[in-house]
């Protein structure tokens, strides 16, 4: 991201070249799907090294993956035993930071030091902002005791919302979090941050964030692939309620706050999956689900594999 500060206000500007630019190139993607749909598993045929932030605790399920030999993974889990500030999304929140100062698996975390040098993280996972947003409203009703009714049953205290806020904090904490991720760029030379700022005559320019260092380079930006997992739901009709439930036979992202996470993304796919172990990808709106999308100009997706895809759109694009 370009940063610059006028009158203390800070402006992003980050320059493109759409000619020389792939859009396969830095993935920007949402895989909706129902529950055990096959999500996690297309995630994790991504490029390069995959960096799962799990806090759907099933990270376990990609053991027998074809490409389990790129797959890492951080698991984050709030105490709910206990009475303790829950924790869990600034935990991951933290590793955010650290990817942010530094590409390399092994200054992720402390489990990872074991890592070679040139093993790089080139694609993050969210799974799934379900689960990180209940993480960050947990933590907003604890440190926020007016948006939130507290019930004590024995020695254990337990939170629900009382007011809007609570879900507008944890949207706030979950959008900023993603966003964070898709902002984040390094030196291809030497792997420190890098971002854009205003040059003397106002034009974007690429340099290193560190700006007390000497550096004997130009940097060439690089960032990482980004991908979000949502669950998803039947749309319910506007008349619908609680107790006469109506619905309009379509399918939406759920929790239905976050479909203001699609304006981010590029790529938007569907996974469904009737019967057997392979699901069924579409990337185009149909009738159930109108909010499917792609960027990378391919008509169908006929394997579920990322790279797969990515290679084919590349190749579309050279012809």
């Amino acid at each position: 991201m370009a940063i610059s500060m006028v009158g203390g206000v800070c402006n992003m500007i980050t320059p493109h070249t759409l000619q020389t630019e792939s859009p396969a190139d830095e993935l920007a993607m949402l895989l909706v799907g129902d529950t055990k749909s096959g999500k996690s598993r297309l995630a994790a045929t991504a490029p390069g090294n995959i960096l799962f932030l799990e806090t759907d605790r099933r990270l376990a399920a990609l053991r027998t993956h074809p490409n389990a030999a790129h797959i890492f993974g951080l698991e984050f889990a709030d105490d709910i035993t206990g009475n303790n500030i829950p924790e869990a999304f600034n935990e991951e929140m933290d590793i955010i930071s650290r990817l942010e100062a530094s590409p390399r698996l092994r200054d992720v975390h402390n489990n990872f030091s074991d890592q070679p040098a040139d093993k790089l993280v080139d694609t993050l996972v969210f799974d799934s902002v379900q689960t990180m947003a209940d993480n960050a409203r947990r933590y907003v009703m604890a440190t926020s005791p007016d948006v939130a009714k507290s019930y004590t049953m024995g020695k254990k205290t337990y939170r629900v919302a009382k007011s809007y806020h609570a879900w507008g904090g944890e949207m706030e904490m979950v959008t900023g979090a993603i966003l964070k991720a898709r902002a984040i760029l390094h030196c291809k030379t030497c792997l420190e941050p890098a971002t854009y700022r205003k040059d003397p005559s106002g034009k974007g320019l690429l340099s290193h964030s560190d700006t007390a260092k000497k550096y004997d380079h130009t940097p060439v930006a690089r960032a990482m692939n980004v991908i979000a997992i949502l669950h998803e739901c039947m749309e319910e009709d506007e008349r619908s309620t609680q107790e006469n439930p109506i619905y309009t036979g379509k399918i939406e992202v759920y929790p239905r706050r976050y479909n203001s996470l699609l304006i981010y993304f590029n790529e938007v796919w569907r996974l469904t999956r009737q019967n057997g172990k392979i699901p069924t990808v579409s990337c185009d709106p149909d009738g159930k689900f109108t909010q499917a999308a792609t960027a990378l100009g391919i008509d169908k997706i006929t394997v579920p594999d990322i790279q797969q895809v990515l290679s084919n759109a590349r190749s579309l694009r050279k012809q």
